[in-house]
């Protein structure tokens, strides 16, 4: 796995084009909030872990690193950024990060999604992500109106002037944001603030998966792609002592028959036929070093 990932490579394999994209850096020292908004000129190195982008059309973007497995990541996290952002939630889009090391959980230190971990190891940071994205676009907005920042305020996706009514949206103010320098400690909102947390939301999930659009690993197809199934050691320790692989080989699709560290895979050209190779494989194990 390539370790360094450039600002560049990392957006274009990653991210829409253009806009303001904020990113979380973990370190042994703690978080730092970037911008990694594509810029022309000269590129750094950084390691995201966790991110939004709001783009041109008005559409805020937060990619999410943990896997949702019905404990509500892909809604609760999201949820952390929008409020602090104080975007609207009509605006917001989720997507799973890709698996890399960037992407290691803060508390666990891989990434993983086990222990509770996903609230509890981004409240902070993401939450401080979208109060420096909501600071830069207010300051943004203030630049363009020639206004002091302490007069306008961020209200559900728009910036506006009390004073003058004027208003922008975020997908209107999101360039000239990406120009400015990320604020480190930007306040947060106070709990009586919360638009989103501790209330209520809708699953962002749920609808695919009732709908039956969502895509599961089962669901995955790529050219020349073959099946496995495995044969586990009834025991800990437990070594096969013999196996029929001319009758496993024999099963119509099975195409190979690979032992692992724990158990014997069976692979075919169908999860039918793998499951079939696997029980006429027939292994005979030993007591294993806990047979109990």
């Amino acid at each position: 796995m390539n370790t360094t990932i450039s600002r560049r490579s990392f957006l274009k394999g990653s991210l829409a084009a253009g806009g303001l994209t904020i990113a979380v850096s973990f370190t042994p020292f703690g978080y730092k909030l970037l911008n990694a908004s594509e810029k022309k000129g000269g590129v750094s190195v950084f390691k995201p872990n966790a991110w939004f982008e709001i783009t041109p059309n008005n559409v805020v973007t937060v990619w999410v690193s943990k896997t949702e497995m019905g404990q509500g990541a892909h809604t609760a996290l999201p949820m952390l950024v929008a409020d602090e952002l104080e975007a609207d939630w009509k605006q917001i889009r989720v997507k799973q990060a890709p698996a890399a090391k960037e992407y290691a959980c803060a508390v666990m230190g891989i990434q993983i999604s086990v222990a509770s971990a996903s609230c509890r190891g981004y409240y902070e940071p993401l939450r401080k992500a979208g109060a420096a994205g909501r600071a830069m676009l207010i300051a943004a907005a203030a630049k363009t109106w020639n206004v002091p920042e302490s007069e306008c305020e961020a209200i559900k996706g728009k910036v506006r002037h009390a004073k003058s009514k004027k208003s922008l949206t975020y997908g209107q103010l999101c360039e000239k944001a990406a120009k400015l320098q990320v604020p480190q400690d930007p306040p947060l909102k106070k709990e009586s603030e919360f638009r989103y947390i501790g209330k209520p939301m809708p699953r962002v999930d749920i609808p695919d998966k009732v709908s039956g659009k969502a895509v599961f690993g089962m669901d995955v197809q790529v050219p020349g792609m073959l099946y496995a199934a495995l044969v586990r050691p009834p025991a800990y320790g437990a070594k096969p002592i013999s196996q029929e692989d001319g009758a496993a080989m024999g099963v119509k699709g099975v195409r190979k028959i690979v032992p692992t560290p724990n158990g014997i895979a069976v692979v075919a050209e169908s999860i039918n036929a793998a499951w079939k190779g696997r029980d006429a494989l027939n292994v005979k194990w030993d007591k294993g070093s806990h047979p109990t």
